[in-house]
This record gives C-alpha cells, sequence and structure tokens, in this order.
C-alpha cells in the first residue's frame, strides 16, 4: 500500500480519538504517555493496536519534530498489519516478516494514511496494527521524541480488546531489536553489508509472540550486553536500559510507579559480552564467565524485585552469535544458579542457527530455526490458560520447521 497524500481525503465528518484512550488504543511495548495524551515510543517492536469499522480510510497523526535530521532522511518506519495478532491471519507465519504495508516517518510530515480499502468496511470492524520495525538501534537518540498524537477516520473506532493475552518481555541485543540484519545485495554476510534491511518484524522473538498470540515489549540494544558491552568501554548496559521507559532516556523511570509483571521474561544476552572477551583474551577465563553469570544472576533477581513478584518465569537462551561453547556454558550456570536461589528460570540453546545475515546475524532462515525452539520453549511457561493450543499438522510450515510443542 502506497503512502496517500491526504488533500483529496474529506475527513471532517470522521471519528477521531487520542494515541492515549486507553478504550480504543491499545499499546504493547513501552511508552510514555504525554500531558495531551498522545504517546512517544522508541523501543522496537512497540505496537499500537486499534479497530475500525465502516470505514475505507485510517490517517496516523504523528509528532516528528524532534526528528533533527535533514527532511528525507528515512528515520523510523512503522509495520502495518491487518489483524489483532499475525498469527491469527496466517498459522503459517507467511505473513509475520511481512507487513502489509509500511510508512517512514520524516521530520516535516506528520499525517499518514496507515490503512485503506475495502479491509476497514466490515460492521465487525478490522484490528490494524502499527508496528514499530526499526527505530532506533543504536542510535538510540535519533528516535528520540517521536509520538504518535491521534488516529482518525471516516468510519468508527471500536473499543479494543486487551484481555486473554499472555504478556512477554523481551531483553536482548540486535539479534532481538535491531533485527534480522538481512545479507547484502552481494549475497555476502561479512561487512559492508550495502543494501542490509532490518526488520523487527522478522525477528525470532517477534514471530513467537505472533504464534502465541503475546502481548510483548522488547527491551533491546545493538552491541550491549549484561555485564560487558562488546565495544563501548563505560556506557550503558542493558541491566541499565531496562530501567528506562524509552530508549533514549538520560535517567530510568521506568519503575518509579507500580508495574504488572510479564507473564514470561526472555533473556538472550552474552554475544556481546564474549566478544569483548575475545578481544581481551577472556573467553575462557572462570573468573569473567563467573562474573557473567553472577551478573546474570542478578539482573534476574532485580526483575522480581522491580515487578514485586518473585515467581516470574525467566528463560535465557544463548547464541547462535554468542562464542561458542564459552558463553553458553555461562548461560547455563547462571540458570543454575539462580534456580538455588528460588529464580523460576530455564534454559534454551539457540545454537547452530544459520548465521544467514550481515555481520553474522541470524538472517531470514536462522530467525525461523530459532523461533522454533523458543515458541514451544516460552509456551511452557506460560500460565496453563494463556497457552495457545498446538496447531495441526496441516498448519505447520511448509518447509518442515515446526512452531509447535508436541503436548
Amino acid at each position: 500500500m502506497a503512502l496517500v497524500a491526504l488533500a483529496g481525503l474529506a475527513a471532517a465528518s470522521g471519528a477521531v480519538v487520542l494515541a492515549g484512550d486507553e478504550a480504543y488504543v491499545r499499546w504493547d511495548g513501552r511508552i510514555r504517555k504525554r500531558a495531551d495524551d498522545s504517546v512517544s515510543f522508541d523501543w522496537q517492536g512497540t505496537t499500537a493496536v486499534f479497530t475500525v469499522a465502516n470505514s475505507t480510510y485510517v490517517i496516523a497523526h504523528y509528532d516528528t519534530s524532534a526528528l533533527a535530521a535533514p527532511y528525507g532522511t528515512p528515520l523510523v518506519r512503522i509495520g502495518i498489519f491487518y489483524s489483532a495478532s499475525v498469527w491469527d491471519a496466517d498459522p503459517t507465519l507467511a505473513s509475520a516478516i511481512s507487513p502489509t504495508a509500511s510508512i517512514i516517518l520524516h521530520p516535516k510530515e506528520s499525517s499518514y494514511i496507515v490503512a485503506s480499502g475495502s479491509p476497514l468496511s466490515k460492521a465487525t470492524g478490522q484490528t490494524v496494527r502499527l508496528v514499530a520495525l526499526d527505530p532506533p538501534g543504536d542510535g538510540v537518540q535519533a528516535a528520540q521524541g517521536v509520538a504518535l498524537v491521534s488516529l482518525e477516520t471516516d468510519g468508527t473506532f471500536l473499543p479494543v480488546e486487551s484481555s486473554g493475552q499472555p504478556f512477554i518481555e523481551w531483553v536482548g541485543d540486535s539479534m532481538m531489536g535491531d533485527a534480522v540484519r538481512r545479507a547484502s545485495l552481494s549475497g555476502e554476510a561479512k561487512p559492508p553489508c550495502i543494501g542490509v534491511e532490518d526488520d523487527w518484524s522478522s525477528t525470532s522473538n517477534a514471530q513467537t509472540c505472533a504464534a502465541l498470540g503475546a502481548r510483548c515489549s522488547t527491551v533491546a540494544v545493538g552491541g550491549h550486553g549484561v555485564y560487558h558491552n562488546c565495544c563501548t568501554e563505560g556506557d550503558k548496559r542493558l541491566p541499565d536500559f531496562f530501567l528506562q521507559t524509552c530508549a533514549a532516556d538520560a535517567v530510568g523511570d521506568y519503575f518509579s510507579t507500580p508495574r504488572a509483571a510479564p507473564d514470561a521474561v526472555v533473556i538472550n544476552l552474552g554475544t556481546n559480552d564474549y566478544y569483548w572477551a575475545r578481544h581481551h583474551g577472556l573467553v575462557d577465563d572462570a573468573a569473567y564467565a563467573a562474573n557473567f553469570t553472577r551478573t546474570l544472576v542478578g539482573f534476574m533477581a532485580n526483575i522480581t524485585r522491580y515487578y514485586d513478584q518473585a515467581d516470574i518465569p525467566f528463560l535465557c537462551a544463548a547464541g547462535p552469535m554468542a562464542d561458542g561453547e564459552s558463553a553458553l556454558n555461562a548461560t547455563a550456570q547462571a540458570v543454575l544458579d539462580a534456580m538455588a536461589l528460588g529464580i523460576n528460570a530455564h534454559f534454551v540453546d539457540l545454537s547452530g542457527a544459520t548465521l544467514d545475515g550481515c555481520l553474522w546475524h541470524p538472517g531470514l532462515a536462522g530467525h525461523h530455526q530459532m523461533a522454533s525452539k523458543l515458541i514451544p520453549a516460552v509456551r511452557d511457561l506460560l500460565p496453563a490458560h494463556l497457552r495457545r493450543a498446538p496447531l495441526s499438522a496441516a498448519a505447520q510450515i511448509s518447509s518442515g520447521v515446526v512452531y509447535v510443542d508436541s503436548d
């Protein structure tokens, strides 16, 4: 769906809802509601969900004034999906990696058509999801201050469904956040990665959320770790970012008010910690491994305190990029140590997934392989009443990758 100029649309008689109106707009992911009921965001995967009926179009009005870049420079891409969950629309997950359309926000444009055509005309309503696909990655300042102000339609906004779905929080680095790192146009998975296209909706965590019908929040920053960052001495690490409402915040204020605890937390960290270790001759150092393990255990313990819920299930993943057996063993030990402290911790080994993307990241094939392990592992951690029933064999993906468990 191409971006359409607004001049030809008569919207005077349409309905308008503010982005912060919780009755009509549901947000998945960390956001900051402003005094005017607009909503700012900058974490990948942050999603606005709404439903319209008897409509021909929806216009989204954004505040892009904080984008300090020349006009025409792509900064923030918003993917548009029709349906409350991609899994509902396509159980093969084929559409989980392909938005119906996307828009790129620019500093001098504020209004965008985000949905149009016959799907919106149903009297029963069409649910639309606006997903932040690749804001800011490593350049967290780039998207600071972007906000959705309001939505406008010539039809009717219906109350949005917000119950009966699991809430999963994801914590990681570039594999989880600024996305798939598809291979360059030359087909090489190496620098300079010309023509790279990042897309959060293609990640294994996005596919897992779609498969489980989950509401998800992603806290992920490329190049950063839990104990040591790969390349930025003295910078924040993921335990610091976890305290922040938005990635670009200077201080961590997310838990200054009580927060509903997630039904599960998935952590995949260690790639950047062990990249740093390799370049400092410490990849097999027992003391370094012990410090990594202790920091990861402490991070999990702190998360239970932040949410004031001791039994939050954690799934700690290792791989596929982390430095071989050293990172895997240190992560597995962290799970064992956490369990000894009474933390509800679990482990999944993602090593061996294909690194078919740029800069030795997993690409589309690699993320499919990771998702095939993550989906059953995360599903098993969810409360029984929030677990999706396994799909029939006919609904499994034709490539032979099975996205459901066997119970």
